[in-house]
């Protein structure tokens, strides 16, 4: 995935970063991620900070995406057999990512975009909209677009949801500071802080 985003619309980018999860490899099992070597047998993968230096591209970004609590029991295909896991949900995936690139990479760019991996975007066409046609201004403006849904009723405020959204950059500090002040459920671990 990362060899064909930067080597299609990734290298029409003025910056780009790869936000993912801080264990590397095979599927959550449990509580742990893994995978079957070769001979079959379950092999646990490691954090990125165990592989060595020079591993993953400079613009690839670890951030801790496991939730502390437990999801509800699911049954596995492959062993037969009801297993709890470790609860992993996009929305945590989401919050902890704009934080860490408001903290991290808010003045590298005016225009901040969540792109998912299989959807193929066009820079230049993003930029001529929201310069020339738009004419919107990222440093002093709040602007977001992407494709809109009321979450539960029509009541409901809208929120933008989908294979892309993007943020100015007075967006993304105004988001960014609700993400961190909101109320994050369980106290403990990783999830309260």
């Amino acid at each position: 995935t990362y060899s064909a985003i930067m080597s299609t619309w990734g290298q029409r980018c003025d910056t780009i970063h790869f936000l993912t999860d801080a264990m590397v490899g095979g599927e959550l099992n449990g509580d742990h991620i893994s995978f079957t070597n070769n001979n079959g047998e379950e092999e646990t993968t490691k954090p990125y900070w165990e592989y060595p230096p020079e591993t993953f591209p400079s613009n690839v970004k670890f951030i801790n995406m496991t939730r502390t609590w437990e999801c509800p029991p699911t049954y596995n295909k492959r062993t037969g057999r009801t297993e709890q896991k470790v609860c992993r949900h996009i929305w945590e995936k989401m919050w902890r990512s704009w934080v860490y690139v408001d903290e991290h990479h808010k003045n590298d760019a005016e225009w901040f975009c969540k792109i998912d991996y299989d959807t193929f975007f066009f820079p230049d066409n993003f930029k001529y909209y929201v310069r020339d046609v738009k004419d919107w201004d990222p440093v002093g403006e709040h602007h977001y677009f992407g494709h809109v849904i009321q979450h539960r009723s029509r009541k409901d405020a809208p929120m933008v949801v989908g294979a892309s959204a993007c943020w100015s950059r007075k967006t993304l500090g105004g988001i960014a500071q609700v993400y961190r002040e909101m109320p994050k459920g369980s106290k403990k671990g990783e999830r309260g802080k």
